[in-house]
């Protein structure tokens, strides 16, 4: 059970990059930072997966109240420090808020696989170890990112209808 989950989970993170590659490759402002929105969700899913391995559930809690208070508190200072100066803090405030973001979602995801009440035929099914949880974890954001994809999509085409 464990391979296929390391192999699904795998499989839906490469089709929501895919997704995101193909909806936006030629967009007059995505195609510039599809690379980095790529990086950016791989990287908080490697750290994800990282700290799930390494720390007790309780502890990741812990790092779920830090997450909040950071990404909540800080990302107002961020915003604050970014109307002095627009153009150079623009870049840095959507990275962080976009690594805080889907770090908080993916700890969300967390607790809400570790609560007994949340979809029991799923954990029977799919999640029995920490290392099945943390990978249907990752298969979840994958389906969260995907779900943004189309959003962004339809915003854009909203936004140029608009426009």
């Amino acid at each position: 059970m464990s391979k296929r989950l390391y192999l699904l989970a795998g499989l839906f993170v490469v089709l929501a990059i895919l997704l995101w590659q193909l909806l936006f490759h030629a967009h007059p402002f995505l195609d510039e930072v599809l690379w980095e929105i790529h990086t950016i969700f791989l990287s908080t899913l490697l750290v994800y997966f990282a700290v799930s391995s390494l720390v007790t559930n309780d502890f990741m809690d812990f790092i779920k109240v830090v997450f909040k208070t950071v990404f909540k508190v800080w990302l107002v200072i961020f915003i604050s420090f970014s109307m002095a100066k627009p153009g150079e803090q623009a870049a840095f405030l959507l990275t962080t808020a976009f690594i805080l973001g889907y770090l908080e979602g993916l700890l969300d995801i967390d607790k809400w696989m570790m609560d007994k009440s949340s979809v029991p035929l799923f954990k029977q099914l799919v999640v029995q170890t920490k290392r099945q949880k943390t990978l249907a974890v990752i298969l979840l954001m994958s389906l969260v990112h995907i779900v943004c994809a189309v959003l962004v999509l339809l915003l854009c085409n909203v936004y140029h209808s608009l426009g």
